[in-house]
């Protein structure tokens, strides 16, 4: 792939995920049909169980999860270790705080500031999960709800490739793995699915079909048509302490 059309890929992806976050943001009913769907992590399933409305979501990136979040019912404060354009745009909605240079490994919250902390694609990239799950417990509540998604380390591509799909991963899990992670540091796991499917062949280019051509049903069938357990994502739901 030349860089030219990777330059170009990478900004049709950024425009993608401005029209749908600015689409969730604008259409409440819309962000809240999405959000049960696998493809944005069930998360609508989850929010439901979370014991207050105040919500940390950790490793943010441009806001994609903020405005389903907000259609939701809950307050959210959005972190991330890099400031992004849209944030400026979703912080017009009411109840959402972005802030960042935040790290997972040292959250600038007290303890039980939140009823519910979900992360969404970050956990790869931590210096120190173990760490950073020690804060997550922190700063929430007693019975507070976790939920995690990150990179399956034994998706169908890295078993037939040998690669990791993000050359940058310092952290991948099988959902086995990201069960007893999340054991370790405290958590009671509750449910726990795996999503997604990539072909080994034009990983780059498939960047870039998910992300506007391709329609996310499409993707969900693709994803039901993959064994579970080489999906491309593990999630897992999870409460703070030793049971639900």
């Amino acid at each position: 792939m030349t860089s030219r059309l990777a330059a170009g890929m990478t900004r049709a992806i950024a425009r993608h995920q401005r029209r749908e976050i600015l689409g969730f943001m604008r259409k409440a009913a819309h962000a809240r049909s999405m959000a049960f769907r696998d493809h944005y992590s069930r998360i609508a399933e989850w929010y439901s169980s979370v014991p207050g409305d105040r919500v940390l979501e950790l490793g943010c990136g441009p806001g994609r999860y903020v405005p389903l979040l907000h259609a939701l019912g809950a307050r959210v404060t959005a972190v991330d270790p890099y400031e992004f354009p849209l944030w400026s745009t979703l912080s017009e909605l009411p109840g959402i705080d972005f802030r960042s240079g935040v790290r997972a490994e040292d959250l600038p919250f007290g303890a039980g500031t939140f009823d519910g902390i979900c992360c969404l694609g970050a956990l790869l990239y931590f210096d120190d999960p173990e760490r950073a799950l020690a804060e997550m417990s922190r700063v929430l509540v007693p019975g507070g709800r976790l939920l995690v998604r990150t990179v399956n380390r034994d998706n169908a591509v890295t078993r037939r490739t040998g690669a990791p799909l993000d050359p940058a991963s310092r952290n991948l899990y099988t959902s086995d793995e990201l069960t007893d992670l999340l054991t370790r540091a405290g958590f009671f796991v509750t449910t726990t699915y795996a999503y997604g499917f990539w072909p080994a062949r034009f990983r780059g280019a498939w960047w870039f079909l998910v992300n506007g051509p391709i329609p996310i049903r499409l993707q969900e069938t693709l994803s039901g048509l993959v064994p579970a357990e080489a999906r491309v994502n593990v999630i897992a739901a999870a409460s703070k302490g030793a049971s639900a």
